[in-house]
């Protein structure tokens, strides 16, 4: 029985210390985010700039289409 009361004891300790560490990596989560919403708006902006040079390019100012 003493033996059921600290293992009991040592995993709620545990487990108190996992659910605390969230906070700890909430900054990473954080910083993911702001690193991937400057992505999006990288990629948005390179892709207005395609889909509105597509009717202007011709076959020697596209110099990444056929190599």
């Amino acid at each position: 029985m003493g033996v059921s009361i600290t293992v009991n004891k040592g995993v709620n300790v545990l487990g108190k210390f996992i659910f605390a560490s969230r906070w700890l990596q909430a900054p990473l989560y954080i910083g993911l985010i702001i690193a991937q919403g400057v992505y999006v708006y990288r990629f948005m902006m390179e892709l207005v700039h395609l889909i509105t040079s597509v009717p202007s390019l011709t076959e020697r100012s596209c110099s990444w289409c056929w190599g």
